[in-house]
């Protein structure tokens, strides 16, 4: 991609219906007029061919980019379900005919159920920026959970605008993760998506929060468990690469202060072993001699196969004081 590559992260969350072909959406630097059919889809409504619907079309988006450029608009045509038209003659005839005829700043290609090939996408953007000469955008949804792969495989290629939505929100499965692809692309590939991700977990919420569409507790990135630690063997690992070069986050796969996140907590469940119990009492102030800590230990796996679920925080200290307790009355009765 070299100097000088700068990549948009268009955010549907904003786009505003406005007529039966222009949508206008706001994104980084610009107020873009978009518009887009299927002429290869379309020719199925009636007894014509591709060829006749695909000039007349053309005619229609000459047209339109005329009439859009004149108001200083950025101009950007989207071929929906480009990705589904089995023809790789006819989508370059289509598409260079209509970078040659119409006033675009930029063509972008769908990927309505996101179920390409990483490779055939690859292929396919190529292609397109050989066709066209013009800067190349991705929409893509998430119905095969390949949505925030097949983003990166798009810049990759070239492509350098990519439609997304936070928390994926969208139809059927949703648009791509704006934090999914605008994280990768920052943190595992050096590339500046524009967004700073030291906000994005407050912005999730927001979101989840107006849109009513909740997210998962392990949802990539932004969700809510993603530095709770119940497994007592990782606790036992954090806990000795605490005071090595590594340090603790490195058994994380990235600091959750980056999105935004509080520090990691350990939490009591199924998963619980003799250092998180320890973890808990220092956290209280409390000791214990090894046979409480194993008592402890067993009635926190106890409650949580039977609760399906981590411990709430009152549980745990309800367990801790009443075997502390017993202890402590133990000892009093032994030295009678």
């Amino acid at each position: 991609m070299g100097d000088g590559f700068d990549l948009i992260i268009v955010m549907l969350i904003v786009a505003v219906h406005v007529g039966r072909r222009q949508w206008t959406a706001i994104s980084r630097h610009k107020v873009c007029s978009r518009f887009h059919r299927c002429p290869c889809s379309q020719k199925h409504n009636g007894a014509v061919s591709a060829h006749s619907v695909s000039n007349f079309f053309q005619f229609e988006v000459v047209e339109y980019a005329a009439a859009f450029r004149k108001q200083g608009m950025y101009v950007e045509f989207m071929g929906w379900d480009a990705f589904r038209i089995p023809d790789f003659g006819y989508l370059e005839r289509f598409f260079s005919a209509l970078a040659q005829k119409a006033d675009l700043d930029r063509i972008t290609v769908a990927d309505t159920f996101g179920m390409s090939h990483p490779f055939a996408m690859f292929k396919y953007i190529r292609k397109m920026r050989a066709w066209t000469g013009l800067p190349i955008g991705l929409h893509i949804h998430n119905d095969f959970g390949m949505a925030t792969a097949l983003s990166v495989m798009a810049i990759s290629a070239g492509a350098d605008e990519i439609h997304s939505a936070i928390n994926g929100i969208g139809e059927r499965a949703g648009n791509v993760a704006t934090e999914e692809v605008a994280f990768a692309l920052q943190h595992l590939y050096n590339i500046d998506a524009g967004i700073d991700l030291s906000q994005i977990a407050n912005v999730s919420e927001i979101v989840a929060e107006t849109s009513k569409v909740q997210r998962s507790r392990n949802k990539p990135i932004v969700g809510s468990g993603l530095f709770e630690v119940e497994s007592g063997i990782i606790v036992h690992v954090i806990d000795n690469l605490r005071s090595s070069e590594i340090g603790q986050y490195g058994f994380f796969p990235f600091r959750p202060g980056i999105v935004g996140r509080e520090e990691y907590v350990v939490i009591p469940g199924r998963g619980t072993g003799k250092r998180s119990v320890e973890l808990f009492l220092e956290e209280r102030g409390l000791d214990a001699d090894q046979d409480t800590i194993d008592r402890i230990v067993g009635r926190i796996k106890d409650a949580a196969l039977v609760l399906k679920n981590a411990l709430p925080k009152t549980m745990l200290d309800q367990i801790i004081v009443e075997e502390i307790g017993r202890a402590d009355r133990e000892k009093v009765a032994a030295a009678k």
